[in-house]
């Protein structure tokens, strides 16, 4: 599946031989597309392991290392890979171990896909975010929560007539004054990548979950609305001028979106009642 949502495109350069990804891998992931309002697109060069010294100071976080050449460029350095990342011209330089196996570097390379995505989109004023997300029509519903809260459980309950846009991680970018839209992404598993459809819609309401034994809908003060949305937007510590942007996007997403705590019981009866609170999407 090709996903391109008309928002960003992703070009992946080769230049080393040793690194063989098939051909349908790069079919799913080079193409993620060109912006309707102005370019942001991000160029991947992939190298061997070595082919670039590190700075000598940096810090570690769980099993990466971190290093920052000025302002602009950052590294990331894991056992097997490592990342040259100049957030300004939008360019990564990706190496690779020769041990990798072909996997290895398969998930790595999402997972860096991801990490571009990710940039392009808080450049843009939005928001990668921890969801699933459904649609009909034009509009469109994020269910968000931490790991292990129903966001795969509620969209499977919810979906059908409606469409899934992706039942772990979307993307949320402003299109007008005071106006978002939510677009599916190509990453969660294999099987349920089949079910997602590649498009966007208006986004509505962002409900944060949890699991009940009935179904409840609590408005939210604006303070909670702000740390529930940044505990589930996906983090990268690059700059402090990320930092800003993420907090700034994550403001004015709040102000101007509607979020509330949803308590849900896992049956039929979550269709209705959601759907009745969101505005009538029957």
């Amino acid at each position: 599946m090709v996903f391109d949502i008309a928002t960003f495109k992703i070009k992946i350069q080769r230049r080393s031989a040793f690194f063989n990804f098939p051909e349908s891998f790069y079919s799913d992931y080079k193409a993620f597309m060109s912006i309707k309002q102005g370019q942001c697109n991000f160029v991947i060069t992939i190298v061997p392991y070595d082919s670039f010294p590190l700075p000598s100071k940096g810090f570690a976080r769980r099993q990466n290392h971190f290093y920052y050449e000025n302002k602009k460029v950052f590294i990331i350095k894991t056992r097997r890979t490592i990342a040259r990342i100049n957030t300004v011209a939008k360019k990564m330089t990706l190496g690779f171990k020769n041990a990798c196996s072909e996997k290895t570097k398969n998930r790595a390379l999402m997972a860096f896909l991801r990490l571009a995505l990710s940039i392009c989109v808080v450049q843009k004023g939005g928001l990668p975010f921890h969801s699933s997300a459904i649609a009909f029509g034009e509009r469109g519903i994020a269910f968000s929560g931490p790991s292990g809260a129903g966001k795969s459980t509620i969209a499977d309950l919810l979906v059908s007539p409606w469409q899934l846009l992706n039942d772990d991680f979307n993307i949320i970018l402003p299109y007008r004054e005071s106006a978002y839209k939510i677009y599916s992404t190509p990453y969660t598993k294999r099987k349920t990548l089949k079910k997602c459809v590649n498009r966007g819609a208006n986004l509505r309401t962002i409900f944060f979950i949890e699991k009940s034994k009935t179904n409840t809908i609590e408005n939210l003060p604006f303070k909670n609305k702000y740390i529930f949305t940044l505990a589930q937007t996906f983090m990268f510590p690059l700059s402090d001028f990320f930092g800003k942007k993420i907090l700034d996007n994550a403001e004015r997403l709040c102000a101007s979106v509607e979020c509330k705590r949803l308590h849900f019981k896992n049956d039929e009866t979550i269709r209705p009642f959601i759907f009745r609170h969101a505005g009538g999407l029957t």
